[in-house]
């Protein structure tokens, strides 16, 4: 007898056997503009999977989402960066960093800020879940840690949030 067997998911390393199950996709192309330190939920840039249920019962899942837009960031002394999280069900996307320092778009010196296309992906394993239930994915956004001294400012415009789901 051969057993065959796949390593367990870990955030470092991971494959799926299979194709993409579902993709889910949100976009926006209205300018928006904030001048927030704090990391708040980019509007519209979210999506709600539904998962399990008696008729479907979710046997676990990989996550894959990418975010594509273009940026604005910038502050009065040339020194401000746009932070960008990608929340699965309230907890941040793998690759985790402990300071949630994610870098996504950052000022450019010489002048008024101009708009620049940037992409990221994050990944997030998805429980096994029988009961009927959604799993929000939702995009942050905030300026550098110390924008509000220097008037940061980001934007964001002509963006893209794709998930795409692997069944393991």
């Amino acid at each position: 007898m051969i057993v065959v067997t796949t390593p367990a998911y870990t955030p470092e390393n991971f494959y799926t056997a299979g194709g993409i199950s579902r993709t889910y996709i949100a976009s926006g192309s209205e300018r928006w503009e904030s001048e927030t330190t704090e990391l708040i939920p980019l509007p519209g840039a979210k999506v709600e999977p539904t998962v399990g249920g008696p008729d479907a019962p979710s046997y676990g899942a990989i996550s894959v989402a990418t975010f594509t837009a273009e940026t604005l960031s910038e502050a009065d002394d040339d020194n401000n960066v746009l932070t960008l999280d990608i929340e699965f069900d309230g907890v941040s996307g793998n690759p985790l960093d402990s300071e949630k320092n994610y870098r996504f778009a950052s000022t450019r010196p010489s002048g008024p800020g101009e708009w620049s296309s940037h992409t990221t992906i994050r990944h997030f394993r998805v429980a096994p879940r029988m009961n009927l239930g959604t799993v929000p994915i939702q995009v942050k956004v905030s300026n550098g840690r110390n924008a509000a001294e220097r008037k940061g400012r980001l934007g964001v415009q002509n963006w893209t949030l794709r998930v795409d789901r692997y069944n393991i």
